[in-house]
């Protein structure tokens, strides 16, 4: 069962694959969506106020070599999110970082919950984005934290979280966005094309309703939703062990939950 695309999260798809085993997806030939134009600098223009640039651009984004060090490491331990291992990456790199955690807890402003933690590879012929956006809406219900692999470019489309594209359901837990819509015309004046190469990897954090396209390397991505958001995703599963039990209830907190099960 698919979701409705005009609702505000991919909700069944997202709680299909919240833990993939494949590897990440095999590569397409690059589109005529990508330009030779040049690059962006590596760190948002409002660096020091990482909240404005998400609420204003959608995305806040800086290099990192030591993130992108671990993540080729958690790449080469063969992606494995369902561990001690998995789990402790998660922690050190999302829940420990006070850039990401200040981002959140400030954002939100209200309890909010670690409910996707997955790895997406390059597929430079298409545009994804968690969300669509809703027309009441003025912020997003949810965050998107992005931690990349050394040699990774991307491409953020600033300003898209701020119109309605309808996206559709993907088969990646994601939501696709029609190319034609993220280029800018009369009806999306807003929209602009942001090229990021992060040589030694690094991080983003997006308003969940941005659209991006991954043109080369990988992102673990790790998804924080509100409440009301979060009735539309499934648990994470993991197995029924005292280790990982106990590695989940170190990573709880009063103003971030994680939204993870034990199935018998």
């Amino acid at each position: 069962m698919v979701s409705n695309p005009t609702s505000k999260s991919p909700a069944t798809t997202i709680c299909q694959f919240p833990f993939p085993n494949e590897q990440p997806h095999s590569p397409l030939e690059i589109s005529s969506m990508s330009t030779s134009k040049p690059m962006a600098s590596t760190t948002s223009l409002l660096a020091d106020d990482p909240q404005k640039s998400i609420l204003e651009d959608g995305v806040f984004y800086a290099e990192d070599p030591v993130i992108g060090k671990r993540v080729d490491d958690f790449a080469k331990n063969g992606f494995p999110f369902k561990t001690e291992e998995g789990l402790d990456f998660c922690k050190v790199n999302a829940l420990d970082d006070k850039r990401i955690r200040n981002v959140v807890e400030s954002y939100f402003n209200e309890w909010s919950c670690l409910g996707l933690f997955k790895v997406f590879g390059r597929n430079p012929s298409r545009a994804y984005s968690l969300l669509n956006r809703m027309e009441e809406e003025t912020k997003a219900q949810a965050l998107v934290v992005q931690l990349w692999s050394r040699g990774s470019r991307m491409v953020y489309y600033s300003g898209s979280h701020l119109q309605s594209l309808q996206a559709q359901p993907a088969d990646i837990g994601l939501l696709e966005i029609p190319l034609d819509r993220l280029r800018r015309t009369e009806e999306q004046p807003g929209i602009k094309h942001i090229e990021v190469d992060m040589k030694d990897g690094g991080l983003a954090i997006l308003d969940g309703r941005l659209g991006f396209t991954i043109v080369q390397g990988k992102a673990i991505t790790i998804g924080f939703a509100v409440r009301e958001e979060l009735g539309h995703w499934g648990k994470m599963r993991l197995p029924n062990v005292e280790k990982l039990k106990r590695k989940v209830a170190e990573m709880n907190s009063t103003t971030i939950g994680v939204n993870f099960d034990f199935p018998e």
